[in-house]
């Protein structure tokens, strides 16, 4: 079990070796270009443009105690913004299956209004448990 930005640290890094889902990425070679492509914050719409996609930003918007004083429940986004449907297919699938991996299930979902012509928005959060 993580803290909040542990946890987004280590999907980061799981995220980035597999080599599927950084050709979907553009193949981004310096870690400010990583960092534009999997962002570990809340990314304003107007970033979202035809220019800047494909691209996944996680965050936590907030989270809820448990009955363990040491653990909370994350609220954990992923807000993906991609260039087509199937972009957005194929990202979600390689992410899901990382996640999973890491015993993090997605509990709700729903398309994103991107607001922009060109750019399909999709959103999934999750429930972690993390230390407080």
């Amino acid at each position: 079990m993580y803290k909040d930005l542990e946890l987004l640290d280590e999907l980061y890094a799981r995220l980035y070796e597999n080599e599927e889902l950084t050709a979907l990425l553009d193949n981004p070679v310096t870690a400010s270009e990583r960092n534009e492509r999997i962002r570990r914050e809340l990314t304003p719409l107007k970033f979202a443009t035809v220019d800047n996609v494909n691209f996944l930003s996680m965050y936590f918007s907030s989270g809820t105690e448990t009955n363990n004083i040491y653990v909370i429940r994350g609220f954990l986004h992923v807000d993906y913004f991609t260039k087509t449907r199937e972009d957005c297919r194929s990202i979600q699938s390689i992410v899901n299956k990382i996640l999973e991996e890491n015993y993090l299930l997605r509990v709700s979902f729903a398309n994103e209004a991107s607001y922009t012509k060109g750019v399909f928005g999709y959103s999934e959060k999750y429930r972690p448990l993390i230390f407080a």
